[in-house]
């Protein structure tokens, strides 16, 4: 290949990326005060989102001992209702016979 073709060949890869992302590059934003403000904001922004996922977990854990203790008191009730039931039907079997 010669020169010519390949600067045809570049030319041509550099006019087409014009003309997809146009001609002129992005504005380059000020750096100094508004990165450093950015920054702050993000650190700020990690401390809070680690204390509210401090205070979900505790929320969290809050919730399983409740439905935990809830649970088990359903567990006994049923244990209890079976038993009373059993006890019913014992006695209605004796009787009826």
């Amino acid at each position: 290949m010669t020169v010519s073709i390949q600067q045809a060949v570049a030319q041509a890869v550099v006019d087409r990326a014009r003309r997809l992302f146009g001609s002129s590059p992005a504005p380059v934003p000020p750096a100094g005060e508004p990165l450093e403000s950015a920054a702050e904001s993000t650190a700020g922004l990690g401390q809070r989102t680690a204390g509210l996922s401090g205070d979900l977990i505790d929320a969290h854990n809050d919730f399983v001992s409740t439905q935990t203790r809830d649970l088990s008191h359903a567990g006994r009730t049923d244990t209890r209702l079976e038993s009373y039931l059993g006890t019913a039907a014992t006695v209605v079997r004796r009787h009826s016979g």
